[in-house]
């Protein structure tokens, strides 16, 4: 009789253990640089918000909103539309505007689906890319286009730094040589 009573206890202890564990909110961690994430929206004006994880190519990670990122350097953050054409954003850094998306074409195809790629390269589709600074970030947005409901996609990813022109090194170049002659001809004098 008692090792049946303590088995009731032992079970009686996990379910209430598994009932507070799912009974917590879910917290999410912050993004990471490099790796697609996908957002839904309702309707006009509604804001960006976590998504079903969609099959999306390439492959991407359902992102619940704010987006949190702590950025060491410069970063590009891109956003696209998924699924119809012609949906948008306006974004948000830490309650700051960042800018609207390019709105695209509304209601021109569905051809791209959830191929972010395909939406990337199609004109139709309402796309943006934002300059994130070094620092904390926190991303939200709202749907600013005219269909009812759907989905998009962002990444952010370091930005690229501009190597110098061969021409701006030559020019660079010379006015050493420069500097160097009339230094040398200063001591001669």
């Amino acid at each position: 009789m008692k090792n049946s009573t303590t088995l009731k206890s032992a079970i009686a202890g996990m379910t209430a253990l598994a009932a507070v564990a799912l009974a917590a909110p879910a917290s999410a961690g912050p993004i990471t640089t490099g790796t697609w994430y996908t957002f839904s929206f309702a309707g006009t004006g509604s804001p960006l918000s976590l998504s079903p994880s969609i099959p999306t190519n390439p492959v991407s990670q359902a992102a619940p909103a704010p987006w949190t990122i702590t950025l060491s350097g410069a970063a590009n953050l891109t956003i696209t539309d998924l699924e119809t054409s012609g949906d948008y954003f306006t974004l948000y850094d830490n309650g700051v505007l960042l800018g609207t998306s390019d709105p695209g074409v509304p209601n021109a195809t569905n051809a791209c689906y959830i191929d972010i790629s395909c939406a990337l390269a199609d004109s139709n589709y309402g796309k943006g890319t934002f300059l994130l600074g070094a620092g904390d970030h926190s991303i939200t947005g709202i749907f600013e286009g005219v269909i009812g409901a759907g989905d998009g996609a962002f990444m952010i990813a370091a930005a690229p730094t501009p190597a110098p022109e061969p021409a701006t090194l030559a020019i660079f170049g010379a006015g050493l040589i420069g500097a160097a002659a009339a230094m040398r001809r200063q001591k001669k004098a």
